[in-house]
């Protein structure tokens, strides 16, 4: 559902057009909710007026002659009124209905996209990306996208109501008529005039909102650094920095709109003013009868909530306008292909990269030149000092990150290719939930059971008063860090995945704990191929080659016994990885 080019990231110098595109969009993508919408819409205009032409000869046959002492003729008037009014709660609960349905849809539809659009991205596109932009863009900026949907059907259900009604009104009276229909263009002026002001304003509304969520979030996700460090004054600073450029946009916005209702509500009494002295005239002259007068006010008194409501639509276009234009700015965003060839990798290898090249946006070249071979069924190492490349390669790997150029190449067979970080990602919830999250019908009781023998996930659990179903809440804030990395080993094992990629992920247990783990992994043929980013020994031990990157280029390739008679650089890591001892977890 890639349409949402529908206008440019940049400001359009009128937010008509950009609207009436969206519209279009909108109108494209669920069709038969906005017709029937539409025809609800359209019924009750042409109902309204009838309504006004009913209770003009309520007036005609059953108010006038009973007053002048005749017979009223009230049966046919009134069946006519009463059958009138139903056809208008009819078509106002068409309208209404369909309305709800198309814009709960279309924001579905948004939503969806972002979300297709975000999971599509390598991770390269999240390190350049804040927070709150993301956030706003899935939830704010989508909701502002559809806001014109809820009058829209409505407002072409108006114009409907006002050819109509200037057709009635020049057939009951040219004058009066002529007056009626002189008011239309003046009001279309004046919204017009409405949207080319607030516009701006309400760019600067949307994007400020994404500003204050990042901010938020960052105050909130790293709250205990806050408190910490004591910058609550400084955090709450910021907050109030954006919440003043926030409020100003809304209030200017506001002002410009509260001027423009301003101008309906004088506008439209001022007309029924000038109809009543002047058909009260047009009475006296006999040019027209008592009941087609109080047919043409009581018309222009119910046009009034229409046309409002019409202006409110107007009112809304900029909002929707700029919130789409955000959203789609978002899904514009190209995709780069993975260089990705099925299923010429040789047979005792499950993954190869060529000639890989990865670079980040400030330049930086984070891997250059990587050719390898991961063999099917063995247990890769993967070494080097900091900042040499180690976590992207890792990322190449399973496919995370798109290189710059050089192929990855993975075998039809290498179907579940599992990645788990060093920092875990648990969600809020129970233990359960975590360990088959995204799980269902791919894990069986015995191999979640297992897995969390194998991870010593058991053991923390055991000294839960609710087990498996306590709630770890939000990021996993209840559990240490080693427990949170127990919890999502587990869970990765507990799929028996192909190939089984560790970034560090035993980082913050013990070294007793981490070998032991290790061990298990590797002995309990959890994975049948294992890659791990070795920060400590114990990964070292049970390699059965590994690999020695140093600024972005691998340097060497062997076997422990191999690698401390030729590289150098590895013996120093191997010393240096000896010295690196962790506290229990």
């Amino acid at each position: 559902m890639r349409d949402a080019g529908w206008v440019s990231a940049s400001p359009s110098p009128s937010g008509l057009g950009a609207g009436a595109r969206l519209i279009a969009l909108y109108v494209r993508r669920h069709p038969q909710a906005f017709a029937l919408a539409t025809v609800g819409a359209v019924l009750f205009g042409v109902a309204t007026v009838a309504w006004s032409w009913a209770f003009g000869n309520v007036v005609e046959d059953v108010v006038r002659p009973f007053f002048a002492g005749e017979t009223p003729g009230w049966r046919t008037a009134f069946l006519a009124l009463i059958g009138i009014g139903m056809l208008r709660s009819t078509s106002a609960v068409l309208r209404r209905a369909n309305a709800a349905i198309h814009r709960q849809r279309n924001t579905a539809s948004w939503h969806e996209m972002v979300t297709d659009q975000l999971l599509a991205q390598p991770i390269s596109f999240f390190r350049r990306q804040t927070t709150g932009d993301l956030l706003a863009a899935a939830d704010n900026d989508a909701d502002a996208a559809v806001t014109i949907l809820s009058p829209l059907p409505y407002s072409l259900g108006v114009m409907v109501l006002l050819v109509t009604s200037i057709v009635w009104m020049l057939n009951v009276d040219l004058v009066l008529g002529a007056i009626g229909a002189a008011t239309f263009p003046l009001l279309i002026l004046a919204n017009r005039r409405f949207e080319d002001k607030v516009q701006e304003p309400t760019e600067r509304v949307q994007a400020g909102i994404a500003v204050l969520a990042g901010r938020t979030h960052e105050m909130v996700d790293g709250f205990g650094a806050v408190k910490a460090l004591g910058l609550e004054g400084l955090m709450k600073q910021r907050l109030d920095e954006q919440i003043t450029v926030v409020t100003t946009a809304k209030v200017e916005a506001m002002r410009i709109r509260v001027t423009f209702e301003a101008v309906q509500d004088i506008f439209i009494p001022v007309v029924n003013v000038l109809s009543i002295l002047l058909g009260a005239s047009r009475v006296r002259s006999g040019a027209m009868t008592v009941g087609e007068l109080v047919s043409l006010l009581v018309l222009v008194n119910l046009m009034a909530w229409p046309l409002r409501l019409l202006g409110w639509a107007l009112t809304d276009l900029p909002k929707s306008v700029a919130g789409a234009r955000r959203v789609s700015a978002l899904l514009n965003v190209t995709v780069p292909p993975l260089s990705l060839v099925l299923p010429t990798v040789a047979s005792e290898h499950v993954i190869e990269l060529r000639s890989v090249r990865v670079v980040h946006d400030d330049g930086r070249v984070a891997l250059d030149g990587i050719d390898l071979d991961i063999r099917r069924g063995e247990t890769l190492a993967i070494v080097g000092p900091t900042g040499s490349g180690k976590s992207t390669l890792l990322d190449v790997i399973s496919g995370l990150e798109t290189p710059a150029s050089g192929e990855r190449r993975v075998a039809a067979t290498a179907s579940d290719i599992v990645m788990v970080f060093q920092e875990p990602v648990v969600l809020n919830g129970t233990i359960a939930s975590n360990l088959l999250l995204g799980s269902a019908g791919k894990v069986t009781k015995e191999h979640l059971k297992q897995a969390t023998a194998i991870a010593e996930v058991d053991e923390f659990v055991a000294g839960f008063a609710d087990g498996l179903a306590t709630r770890v809440g939000e990021r996993g804030v209840s559990l240490s860090g080693g427990q949170r990395q127990r919890l999502a080993l587990a869970r990765a094992i507990a799929r028996r995945p192909d190939v089984l990629l560790l970034d560090d992920t035993t980082s913050s247990l013990d070294a007793e704990t981490e070998e032991r783990v290790l061990g298990r992994i590797e002995t309990g043929a959890m994975a049948e191929t294992l890659v791990i980013v070795a920060a400590r020994p114990a990964a070292i031990t049970f390699a059965d080659r590994l690999v020695v990157l140093d600024e972005g280029k691998i340097v060497a390739v062997g076997t422990q016994s191999e690698l401390l008679q030729t590289s150098p650089l590895y013996v120093q890591l191997v010393e240096a990885l000896a010295s690196n001892t962790k506290a229990p977890a």
